[in-house]
């Protein structure tokens, strides 16, 4: 059962396992289930790997998932993916690496937890970084902005 901040109590892992040889199978079959479903096969699974192995998690361009129709299961999702990254019974190392073009609200808010009141402890913002272009990234290697070399200020390897 997922709780109103998104992480499951684990009741369903913990009864036999039944709704998780459910899910299972159904994922196998190829058949749609729901979100809390594949949350709790994905972390049964994880529950099952042994010391030693470090998992990544990538989300790439979160941000296409901040809409009405998608957002909920995104961070029912996230939010599982964090609590197994935090939960010291987790043999193996679990890391989340989560992108986006732009800023996110509802993400960065799903990376603070009562241990830490700011996100300063799990979360990297480039937000304040300087934007990337071709005439800046040129320049580092005697390009101006026109594409044509200049050498005189490069030094020789």
């Amino acid at each position: 059962m997922w709780t109103s901040t998104g992480h499951c109590d684990g009741a369903q892992e913990r009864n036999g396992g039944e709704d998780v040889k459910g899910a299972l199978q159904a994922v196998i079959q190829g058949k749609v289930i729901k979100t809390s479903r594949l949350c709790g096969l994905f972390a049964w699974l994880v529950r099952r790997l042994p010391r030693g192995v470090t998992l990544v998690c990538l989300i790439e361009g979160v941000s296409h998932y901040e809409t009405d129709d998608y957002e909920d299961d995104m961070l029912r999702g996230l939010g599982r993916l964090l609590s197994l990254m935090r939960d010291k019974s987790v043999a193996a190392v679990v890391k989340v690496l989560v992108t986006s073009a732009t800023t996110t609200d509802s993400v960065q808010a799903a990376f603070v937890t009562d241990d830490n009141d700011d996100e300063s402890s799990c979360l990297l913002s480039l937000a304040e970084t300087r934007p990337t272009g071709q005439a800046a990234n040129a320049s580092l290697f005697g390009e101006d902005s026109n594409g044509s070399s200049d050498n005189s200020h490069v030094m020789p390897l």
